[in-house]
């Protein structure tokens, strides 16, 4: 049985693909979300709380931040590691907006280098978070 639950919201199926084989079974259940729905879904997010979410933000920079900024607020939510994929530069993202809402953003395109980083920060950051 995995340990660690992690909702992958991404329209990309190349992306949940990598990213499933990317992850160990054994450590996570991976729950994938198309991010085209996911406002109607938040609902549904409260009744099968993951332990991480990882979004692609794609182009809609402010959607996200806005969707990070509900989960936030929530509480029973707020505690969940976010770590966004976007398109953008993260120097170019306002201080304001993404990054002060996300734990952490990687720039699409990734290196399989950052992708194994960012394996081992959502490991890190769930153990960091259980140990308290």
């Amino acid at each position: 049985m995995a340990t660690y639950k992690l909702l992958f919201v991404d329209q990309e199926k190349e992306d949940v693909a990598l990213m499933q084989e990317l992850l160990p079974n054994d450590q996570f259940e991976i729950i994938t979300l198309d991010n085209s729905h996911l406002e109607p879904e938040l609902s549904v997010l409260t009744r099968n709380i993951p332990d991480a979410i990882l979004l692609n933000a794609g182009l809609a920079v402010d959607n996200t931040c806005r969707l990070i900024r509900k989960i936030r607020s929530h509480h029973s939510l707020r505690h969940l590691l976010i770590i966004v994929l976007s398109v953008f530069d993260p120097s170019f993202i306002s201080r304001d907006d993404l990054l002060a809402e996300a734990d952490d953003v990687i720039q699409k395109p990734y290196s399989y280098r950052e992708l194994t980083w960012l394996v081992d920060r959502i490991k890190k950051g769930l153990a960091f978070r259980d140990a308290r």
